[in-house]
């Protein structure tokens, strides 16, 4: 629940008096464990190298060069960075597109057609309709031909078997 808390809310949570709490982060698991099972080398790297992913990730839907920072985009001061993001006119790792981009891969991810993303949170404000969804989809699948190549192989398998197996041997038909 407290990533969709409002940055200025997020210090009314507090552990109770005395008491401690512990969470933990997963750290982009998913496409994580996507990017291992695809063999996709470019996010394999990125992942390895601690690169910011959705950033890149938002370029390579957007069609964009790579910031000259990849593990920190968003740093001020740096003359090369402030050009990159005034170009684009980038809001650091709040921007919408950015936010749209972690949304729309994973949905991508889970089998969704771009086409029926229409609803994410930032599609209207950007300008993408259905034309631009599958535009997008296929800038970021172009660049990871691997993602593709799996997605394709689990759809036939499925198609089939009539079922895949999750990472953790889950049936699912």
């Amino acid at each position: 629940a407290l990533p969709t808390l409002p940055d200025d809310l997020v210090d009314i949570v507090l552990p109770e008096l005395n008491g401690i709490e512990f969470g933990w982060d997963w750290d982009q698991i998913e496409l994580r464990i996507i990017t291992s099972e695809a063999g996709d080398e470019s996010l394999r790297q990125a992942f390895a190298n601690g690169y910011d992913v959705h950033t890149l990730n938002t370029c390579d839907l957007f069609g964009w060069p790579y910031p000259p920072d990849l593990v920190d985009p968003h740093r001020k001061g740096d003359p090369a960075l402030d050009e990159w993001g005034a170009q684009r006119r980038w809001q650091g790792k709040k921007d919408i597109r950015r936010r749209f981009a972690k949304v729309f891969i994973y949905r991508l991810l889970y089998g969704a057609r771009p086409d029926t993303c229409d609803d994410i949170p930032g599609v209207v404000t950007l300008g993408l309709d259905k034309r631009g969804l599958v535009r997008a989809s296929e800038n970021w699948l172009n660049r990871h031909p691997a993602i593709r190549a799996y997605q394709r192989a689990l759809a036939e398998k499925a198609s089939k078997q009539g079922m895949v197996y999750s990472f953790m041997g889950r049936r699912r038909t």
